[in-house]
């Protein structure tokens, strides 16, 4: 109440709907925040990508100077393919993956977290059950399937009462690698 006389209060939802101009410090920092961060993405990942790309036409091995570069057009595509065996095993293997992560790991995810979202019981247990996972560290996380998937004294092994090698019978190492 501003007392007699005074404009009335303004009501709560008003003002949370007022757009606040920016003062000269903060923009110069959203500028900063937005600009070097925008720099370093691409100088450290977009530059060597796109240089990468363009240098595998041409027949520049990585050593020497860069003016004696002469392009060779898909050549570097064609004796990749066609003299390098293991090639289409490991664009297979990089298509499994894409595959289960994109069509199967993406959607179940998608599913656990609009799940998650809703308010049910035991809602955070199965939060920080999930989440665990992200925060444990890749070594950790390699350990427990490394445990898991030993020949000799693997919990699967046991469980299935086998002696699969998981990780060295190439007939099961993809998908061994895929569930882990």
């Amino acid at each position: 109440d501003t007392g007699p006389g005074g404009p009335p209060p303004t009501p709560v939802s008003a003002r949370k709907n007022r757009v606040r101009k920016l003062s000269g410090v903060d923009l110069v920092v959203v500028t900063l925040m937005t600009v070097i961060p925008t720099l370093f993405v691409l100088v450290l990942v977009w530059f060597p990508a796109i240089a990468s790309v363009l240098l595998s036409f041409t027949n520049w091995n990585g050593i020497g100077s860069l003016s004696q570069i002469k392009g060779i057009g898909f050549t570097n595509y064609v004796n990749v393919a066609t003299n390098y065996p293991p090639f289409w095993p490991a664009l297979r293997h990089n298509l499994a993956f894409f595959g289960v992560l994109f069509f199967i790991a993406t959607p179940i995810g998608m599913f656990l977290a609009a799940l998650l979202d809703k308010e049910m019981r035991f809602s955070r247990f199965y939060q920080t059950a999930i989440y665990l996972t992200v925060v444990l560290s890749l070594a950790l996380v390699g350990f427990i399937w490394q445990l898991i998937y030993s020949r000799d004294q693997g919990l699967l092994n046991a469980v299935l009462h086998t002696q699969v090698d998981w990780y060295g019978d190439p007939s099961y190492n993809l998908w061994a690698a895929l569930v882990a």
